[in-house]
C-alpha cells in the first residue's frame, strides 16, 4: 500500500496501474480511523490472495491532514471516501467506513467483471453500495 501520495504522484500511478484505490482520510475521526483500519484489513486479504493480479492493482491511503491537494481535484468534500480509478479515469467514490467484506466486494467487483464473453454483455448486474448503520441499506442488502 502506498501511503499519502500526493496529486502529481496519484496522477503517474493512475497511468501505470489499470485499478487505483485511494482512500481519503482523516486521522482522529472515528469514521475515518474505521474506513482506514478494514481498508488495511481487506488490502491485505485481498493482495494475499490475488498475487498474480496485484501488479494491476495499487492501494493508496492519503490523510487529508497531510495531503491536501487531491480532494480539490475530485470535488471531495467529505471523508472518509474510496476513489476509484480504473485504466486512467476516476470511475466512482465510495464515501463512508465500509466493513472489511464491503471492501473486499468492492475490489472483486471491479476487478474481475467479466467483460469478455456474449453471456456477460447479456446479463444485468446491479452493484450496491451501502454503510453498515443504514436501516434502509441493511434492508436492500437482506432483500437482495
Amino acid at each position: 500500500m502506498k501511503i499519502n501520495p500526493g496529486f502529481n504522484e496519484l496522477k503517474s500511478d493512475i497511468k501505470v496501474y489499470r485499478n487505483v484505490w485511494l482512500l481519503l482520510y482523516k486521522k482522529g475521526l472515528p469514521q475515518s480511523d474505521c474506513a482506514f483500519e478494514n481498508f488495511v484489513k481487506s488490502e491485505q486479504s485481498f493482495t494475499g490472495r490475488e498475487q498474480d493480479r496485484t501488479k494491476e492493482i495499487l492501494f493508496c491511503s492519503s490523510d487529508v491532514n497531510i495531503i491536501r491537494d487531491i480532494h480539490t481535484e475530485y470535488n471531495i468534500t467529505t471523508v472518509p471516501v474510496l476513489l476509484h480509478f480504473e485504466n486512467g479515469d476516476f470511475k466512482n467514490n465510495v464515501k463512508g467506513c465500509s466493513t472489511q467484506e464491503q471492501f473486499n466486494a468492492i475490489f472483486e467487483n471491479s476487478v474481475f467483471v467479466d467483460r469478455g464473453t456474449k453471456d456477460a454483455v447479456n446479463k444485468k448486474n446491479v452493484l450496491v453500495y451501502t454503510t453498515p448503520v443504514c436501516t434502509w441499506c441493511n434492508a436492500v442488502k437482506r432483500h437482495l
